[in-house]
């Protein structure tokens, strides 16, 4: 099975297990019959919601050498001066 089916058949198992939390009215109990994690559940709720079926496919990551992420660090830039004097008398208490 090419990787293609794998993720349109992941995404139909997440649209197969809302419309039986749907259906049956109790999340918690749909998350035990299924086996999934509460919080992987109401994360594809909340992307079917805002998606619809498309919104429960995986969403690929942006590999680091994209151009999206060229000259991503020098746009960052360092702070030039420090209040010292500041940043001693906020420690003074710590280390007391």
């Amino acid at each position: 099975m090419n990787k293609e089916a794998r993720d349109h058949l992941a995404a139909h198992r997440k649209y197969v297990t809302l419309e039986y939390a749907k259906a049956i009215g109790n999340n918690m109990e749909t998350c035990r019959d299924f086996g999934v994690a509460r919080s992987s559940f109401y994360e594809w709720k909340k992307a079917y919601a805002k998606g619809g079926k498309a919104g429960l496919l995986r969403k690929k990551p942006i590999a680091r050498s994209h151009r999206l992420f060229s000259g991503f660090s020098n746009t960052i830039e360092k702070p030039r001066h420090l209040p010292v004097a500041g940043f001693q008398s906020s420690t003074r208490g710590l280390t007391d």
